[in-house]
Formats: structure tokens, sequence, C-alpha cells
């Protein structure tokens, strides 16, 4: 009976072996693909964060040009210079 025992639990040891080679694999596994998950989450964030500045950034060029629209226009030249050089900073 003992060497049945032996065989048993020699083949017991090994399966279980192999399981937790195999389970640490997969969490290897898992733990790289968490990773590349935050990695993205980082990215995107960032990404809105941008899109949210550009927004606000093209309602105040809008603004400004809307305000600039609602002026009478400047009949001096001295002073159609000086809007236009206000327009072309509103526009870079």
């Amino acid at each position: 009976m003992d060497s049945v025992d032996s065989g048993l639990g020699s083949s017991l040891l090994a399966h279980s072996t192999d399981v937790n080679l195999r389970l640490a694999s997969t969490i290897e596994q898992l733990e790289t693909q968490l990773t590349k998950i935050r990695e993205d989450i980082v990215q995107w964030e960032a990404v809105e964060k941008l899109k949210v500045d550009l927004g606000n950034w093209l309602d105040a060029k809008n603004t400004e040009l809307q305000q600039m629209k609602e002026k009478p226009a400047k009949l001096h030249v001295e002073a159609a210079e000086l809007e236009l050089s206000h327009l072309e900073v509103i526009l870079t």
C-alpha cells in the first residue's frame, strides 16, 4: 500500500505544481494587461482634458470674434490697423 500512496502523492504533487505554475503565469499575464489598461486610461484622461481645454479656448475665441463683429468699424487707418492686429492675435 505504501508504494501506491507514494505514487499517488507524487502524482498529486506534480499536478499541484503544474496548477501553481499555470496560475502564476496567468496572474502575471493579468498584471501585464492591467498595467496596459491603466496606461490607456491615463492617456484617455489626458486626451479628454485636452479636448475640454480646446473647447474652452474655442469658446473664448468665438466670444472675442463675436464682440469684434458687434463693434462698429473704425474708419481711421490707425484704428483699423490696431483692430486688424488684434484679430490676428485672436486667430493665432
